[in-house]
């Protein structure tokens, strides 16, 4: 969709602190549900923070991710960061290739295998220096600031939840939180449109701001139910177990962290 208006007049104001040129055909993304704007100049991204301080906090641990991943995975290059009119803003480089969500069906099992070993390269990363938290302790207190500030989509809820508030899904996960494992570097939004895959440069990864250490489950169950969703003659979970040596399906992992990240 291309973009007019305030929000163009605002993406054009972010070029020009980035020093990119003015594009008179600059395209929103429709992808996601973050709330913020998130444009495509040519081969840049521009992702520009939604209205409150908790937008902003996101985009500023995003460049902190890109930044400690640089040189470790695959991720975008970060072009600018900084504050226009009052939102926090960032401009990255585009990558090569085609979200896993949307690659044809006759080579989804052999992209989501590069997914999954992608993310099993992450997660075998020294947790030195990585920023964020991707504790259960730390997802439910997230959970709990969204839902009281009127972040969270209980309608938007699995079935399972469906009729729940906010508070009684914090709360039965409260009372039955998922295990967790020594930590380890993990995305903490590795659902299928997040990874990048290119025949020619393989997996890479964007909207790092939720990156931190925590349980690899965290990134598991995310990517197998986008799998589910967006790849239904795939079973995932046989993929996974073929391609990671020592991985099995964890029910409960797997359960507990789809909950949490409903909160999110």
């Amino acid at each position: 969709m291309r973009l007019s208006g305030p929000e163009g007049r605002l993406a054009s104001r972010v070029l020009a602190a980035a020093g990119l040129p003015r594009d008179p055909d600059i395209r929103r993304i429709t992808l996601g549900k973050s709330g913020d704007l998130v444009v495509r100049s040519g081969p840049a991204f521009l992702k520009i923070a939604g209205a409150g301080t908790g937008a902003r906090q996101r985009l500023r641990q995003e460049a902190d991710a890109l930044a400690w991943l640089s040189g470790r995975v695959q991720v975008p290059a970060l072009l600018w960061s900084g504050e226009v009119s009052g939102r926090m803003a960032l401009v990255t480089s585009a990558l090569p290739g085609r979200p896993l969500s949307d690659v044809a069906p006759q080579e989804a099992e052999a992209a989501l295998a590069e997914g999954a070993r992608a993310l099993a390269a992450l997660h075998a990363l020294s947790l030195e220096g990585c920023p964020g938290d991707g504790s259960v302790e730390a997802l439910l207190a997230e959970g709990r600031r969204a839902a009281a500030e009127g972040r969270v989509d209980a309608d938007d809820f699995h079935p399972d939840h469906q009729g729940w508030t906010p508070e009684q899904l914090i709360a039965a996960i409260a009372a039955d939180p998922p295990p967790e494992s020594a930590p380890v570097p993990t995305h903490g939004d590795a659902c299928l449109p997040n990874l990048v895959w290119s025949r020619e440069t393989g997996i890479g990864f964007v909207d790092v701001g939720r990156l931190g250490p925590g349980d690899p489950w965290r990134d598991f169950a995310l990517f197998l139910r986008s799998a589910e969703r967006n790849h239904p003659g795939v079973d995932a979970a046989g993929l996974l177990t073929r391609t990671l040596p020592g991985w099995r399906h964890d029910a409960r992992r797997d359960f507990g962290f789809r909950r949490l990240d409903e909160l999110a």
